[in-house]
């Protein structure tokens, strides 16, 4: 048999530091996710002209512009 090569004599040493650095990233990622949609709120109440049908400006919001 192989005896195991290990400096923790098998304990799992790595366990709290990655639970940290995961816990750090994920609350980065929220905060950014937060930011991104405070943004995007911002941006999607900006007011545009828009060409109607008629070949007439109209100024309404940019969240109201539809594709197509």
């Amino acid at each position: 048999m192989i005896p195991s090569i290990s400096i923790s004599d098998g304990i799992p040493t790595i366990a709290l530091p990655l639970s940290f650095i995961m816990l750090i990233s994920s609350l980065k990622n929220v905060y950014e996710d937060s930011k991104r949609k405070e943004s995007d709120k911002i941006e999607n109440t900006k007011y545009v002209n828009f060409l109607n049908d008629k070949g007439e400006f109209d100024v309404i919001t940019w969240e109201n512009i539809r594709v197509g």
